[in-house]
């Protein structure tokens, strides 16, 4: 297909001269979780100090839970809601806090060890309004 593409540059100057709204979106993974356990252990809660140092007040929060793909579905739902809901408590602020859980990894290859590792853990998104 050969035609024309509209281009609309928005800029941050003349999104404050217009004064619209904006957020900023920080993305955190890897809270690396042992197997059938949403207990945060040392290397988790240091992480998590230093992410509950860069929220702001007006932040809104969502932290997703997920497991590897061993073990009985149900199960894992329930595993992956616990590890969600144990971060969104030790990041406990006064923010908008929503823990959800997301069950079975499809983010890295479940069929590698090394996959079924990095499965078992949480995502945090921190969504921050930016106001002009």
């Amino acid at each position: 297909y050969v035609g024309e593409i509209k281009v609309h540059l928005l800029s941050l100057s003349k999104k404050r001269s217009e004064k619209r709204g904006d957020k900023e979106i920080d993305l955190y993974s890897l809270m690396l979780f042992d197997v059938k356990s949403a207990e945060l252990n040392s290397a988790n809660k240091l992480s998590l100090q230093f992410i509950k140092k860069r929220i702001k007040n007006n932040a809104s929060i969502v932290v997703m839970g997920y497991t590897d793909r061993l073990g009985e579905v149900n199960y894992n739902q329930t595993l992956a809601d616990s590890r969600a809901k144990s971060v969104a408590a030790y990041l406990g602020k006064s923010n908008s806090i929503t823990a959800i859980s997301k069950g079975i990894s499809n983010l890295y290859d479940n069929d590698l060890p090394e996959g079924r590792f990095y499965s078992r853990t949480v995502e945090i998104e921190v969504q921050t309004p930016i106001i002009y």
